[in-house]
């Protein structure tokens, strides 16, 4: 059944000829719970707040896109209006005809017609309540719901979501006749630290305290956690810290996977540079301030800098790099880069044009993502700051014996092979199938460690997909090609091939 205020919503865009969509659900008083339901709504959502002055004879409707976090103070900024605070349900009511949890500027529909002809306020309606232009509402807008298709808000009812185009949306500000105002709706973030978290409660506080403790203002950056289904106390832990920390904010979602909460937080986040940070994971103290201004200052799609194991408390470097300036990035791909994502923070403008993210569902994701954004990064810069610290779990993924792992690793062949042949120039493609090869490489290594029957089972899955090997054939590696040779002649002999390679090398 439809809601009494939906119906009159509805009726009011039909009346004004305004197209419009609407989707029902259950009640969403939280952006938290709705977002779980609008991932199917192709449009941009909106997370709208009321306020009134501190003399409470004005109010201000503020409307900005759902996955940013505003602080009263960063918005009294940004409105210049004086010291603001939150609207009373009474003031909602008489103002908007709206109820908490159901802010929407469809309750704008409420605020007209307030001044009869001879200019006195219309009944029931205090002076002091009106503005100048006979409503009570001003009504703000974040500058970059201009650049949105559609725009979605609840149609003054939390049970469900109306979605209409900018330009109606636009037409129906005309028709409410108010005054509106587009505005910066906070400073832009130059980093956002994304980190995806399943149940690590063992880390994550150490993790979310070194991003904190660093050489940057808080204001200037963001620490978004993605709470990806977790059973134990991470989400607890990274809540208490971030009511003392207002730049971290938490997302959580069912458990779907590393990939999918990388893309999450990159999705989420409002910083001109995106690092990723492993919840088991941490950075050293004061690192950001130099890695943020060198990205000022040479604007790279991509900066990459040094990390360290952590053994017994001690931090061993991992490799080193050579500061060359700026170069694109498919000329890295000719030495032996580092394929770990979280080495590197990537400009997120660069990730959404070249559509850059993490396949879904699959083990060894970075594999198939940091050769695709090496190549397609038009500018890299390379630092030799030791900026990320590896812990050394032995329970993480890529340390555990799983059949899923090579099953993933063969996902991981085809989808950088289908990549090497539609978008890399054949200078190269020896570059990619090199990362190919060591894909494989690592697929029949597995089968070592596995059980007989998950052994049996990957073995058998490789032996299906055997024209793999003739990819190896045009790695840029001599070795690959060798062992490509080999693998084609005696396909069914791959173990041994690779345990007789292992005792000659030794």
């Amino acid at each position: 059944m439809v809601n009494e205020k939906t119906e009159k919503v509805e009726k009011f865009l039909e009346d004004n000829g305004i197209s419009f969509k609407t989707h029902h659900h259950p009640p969403l008083p939280t952006i938290e719970l709705a977002l779980e339901y609008w991932k199917e709504i192709d449009s941009t959502h909106c997370k709208n707040l009321f306020f009134r002055n501190h003399k409470g004879n004005r109010h201000y409707l503020v409307v900005f896109e759902c996955h940013k976090e505003l602080s009263i103070h960063t918005l009294e900024k940004s409105l210049r209006q004086g010291k603001l605070s939150f609207a009373s349900q009474e003031r909602m009511e008489r103002c908007l005809g709206l109820l908490p949890g159901s802010v929407s500027p469809f309750g704008l529909i409420n605020d007209m017609n307030l001044i009869c002809e001879d200019g006195s306020p219309a009944e029931g309606v205090a002076a002091k309540e009106l503005f100048e232009n006979g409503h009570r509402v001003k009504l703000f807008l974040d500058k970059d719901l201009q650049n949105a298709e559609r725009v979605s808000f609840y149609p003054c009812d939390n049970t469900a979501s109306t979605v209409i185009s900018n330009s109606d949306f636009l037409k129906f500000l005309d028709i409410w006749g108010g005054e509106y105002e587009w505005i910066d709706i906070c400073a832009p973030k130059e980093l956002s630290i994304v980190i995806p978290a399943y149940n690590a409660e063992r880390y994550i506080e150490e993790c979310l305290q070194s991003c904190i403790d660093q050489d940057l203002d808080c204001e200037k950056y963001e620490i978004i956690v993605i709470n990806d289904g977790s059973t134990d106390r991470t989400e607890e832990i990274a809540a208490g810290l971030a009511e003392r920390h207002s730049n971290i904010k938490i997302l959580s979602q069912e458990n779907r996977g590393l990939s999918v909460a990388r893309n999450a937080g990159i999705d989420a986040a409002s910083g001109k540079y995106i690092l990723l940070l492993d919840s088991d994971d941490f950075l050293a103290n004061n690192c950001l301030g130099n890695i943020v201004s060198r990205c000022t200052e040479d604007n790279p799609d991509m900066l990459r800098f040094c990390a360290a194991n952590m053994i017994d408390g001690r931090a061993e470097r991992r490799f080193s790099y050579t500061d060359d300036g700026i170069c694109p990035g498919k000329e890295l791909l000719k030495g032996r880069f580092q394929v770990c994502a979280p080495f590197a923070v990537y400009k997120k403008e660069f990730l959404d044009n070249r559509k850059l993210r993490f396949h879904p569902g699959i083990y060894h994701e970075d594999n198939e993502f940091t050769p695709r954004a090496y190549y397609l990064a038009e500018s890299t810069v390379s630092v030799n700051d030791l900026i990320y610290m590896v812990r050394q779990t032995p329970d993480s993924i890529t340390r555990t014996p799983k059949v899923k792992r090579g099953h993933d690793l063969l996902e991981v062949v085809y989808r950088l092979n289908e990549f090497a042949q539609k978008q890399v120039e054949e200078e190269y493609r020896p570059y990619i199938y090199r990362q190919v090869s060591d894909c494989i490489n690592w697929c029949i290594r597995l089968l070592n460690t596995l059980s007989e029957s998950d052994s049996n089972e990957l073995y058998c899955s490789i032996l299906q997909r055997k024209e793999i090997f003739s990819l190896m054939l045009r790695s840029s590696n001599p070795n690959h090609r060798i062992e490509g040779r080999l693998l084609k002649l005696f396909p069914r002999r791959m173990k041994a091939i690779y345990n007789t390679l292992d005792l000659i090398h030794r």
